[in-house]
């Protein structure tokens, strides 16, 4: 996906997104970028992402989101956004066993509601995985027969959230 990055000396560099994580995302980039350097990153209809350069090299760089909204709390809480209606297949797995497709209904940047292949247990940890962004650690909240719900141990920046929902309305 393109995107551009504004710089300090507000010059503007093309990049483009390679993956996303949780809290920051993988760029090919032609310029050399400073370990550290604090950066604005437009994604077309998502506005300015505040990123910092953790690493770059071979054309390559990784920026960590560094905006307020990555602020977490940790410890129970109420659902901390709406879910979006979603019909995708992700793929899941339990630690150490094979993963498999599966469909999610709806997403937050916080979890998902998931359809399981095997009846799960509330605590169990998962990993979610969506195409174009790394496993998501993840544990099950609540069960009904084979729907689950899903906290991901770490939610997903908004910026990679609304990444993820548009890939998802564009690919189904």
């Amino acid at each position: 996906m393109e995107a551009y990055a504004l710089r300090a000396d507000s010059s503007t560099v093309r990049v483009d997104l390679l993956d996303l994580n949780y809290d920051g995302c993988g760029v090919a980039t032609s310029v050399k970028f400073e370990t550290g350097e604090c950066l604005k990153v437009s994604v077309t209809g998502l506005g300015l992402i505040e990123a910092q350069v953790r690493w770059c090299e071979g054309g390559k760089a990784g920026l960590r989101f560094t905006s307020a909204e990555l602020e977490a709390t940790e410890g129970p809480t109420p659902r901390a956004s709406e879910r979006a209606e979603v019909a995708a297949e992700v793929r899941l797995r339990r630690l150490g066993q094979n993963n498999y497709s599966v469909r999610i209904f709806d997403l937050s940047p916080e979890g998902c509601r998931v359809e399981t292949v095997e009846r799960s247990r509330p605590g169990d940890q998962l990993m979610v995985k969506f195409n174009g962004i790394e496993a998501l650690d993840s544990k099950v909240m609540w069960v009904d027969e084979f729907i689950a719900g899903v906290k991901f141990n770490h939610p997903l920046h908004p910026a990679v959230f609304d990444l993820l929902l548009s890939r998802l309305s564009t690919s189904g």
